[in-house]
């Protein structure tokens, strides 16, 4: 009962940042594209669109890492994997799952940290004169949600444990 709840919320965070990742992609080809038009056409860029794209493309990456986590699409070197025996592969995934969430919990912390020292809120964008301290924030956020999709990995049951029981 348990697991399918944190199974059903698992599934509907991994939509909404599908749904930021699609939202998120729409709006920096609307922006960039009218950056292009603006500037090369009219000879009038916008000023600010440079820094909301990096910013939007940063953002996008993050929400696709932890969408990744959940999708167990992330990249894997399995060198060590393939010189160990068979029986060894769960048992390591449990460790190598753990020490992410492990590194994934510290980044949060350190990034809370960060937020909460009072000379950090007072930075300001140049271009757009927005404080900085949200997009530290949204990348906070998204290392939470990857530390999520972790913990929900390390309690799920795995098909060939509950054979094994």
């Amino acid at each position: 009962m348990m697991m399918n709840v944190l199974n059903r919320i698992d599934r509907c965070i991994a939509r909404a940042e599908y749904a930021a990742m699609v939202g998120l992609m729409a709006a920096l080809t609307v922006i960039l594209t009218a950056q292009v038009a603006l500037r090369y056409v009219f000879g009038n860029p916008l000023f600010w669109a440079e820094e909301a794209a990096v910013q939007m493309l940063v953002l996008a990456t993050c929400i696709g890492t932890s969408y990744l986590i959940y999708c167990n699409g992330m990249l894997k070197v399995d060198l060590l994997a393939a010189i160990l025996p068979e029986t060894i592969h769960l048992p390591l995934q449990r460790v190598i799952t753990a020490a992410g969430l492990l590194t994934l919990l510290a980044v949060c912390a350190y990034g809370v940290i960060w937020l909460m020292r009072p000379e950090n809120r007072f930075l300001l964008s140049a271009t757009t004169g927005m404080p900085k301290w949200y997009g530290h924030l949204a990348m906070t956020v998204c290392f939470g949600l990857m530390a999520w999709h972790l913990v929900v990995q390390l309690i799920r049951p795995r098909a060939a444990e509950t054979k094994e029981d």
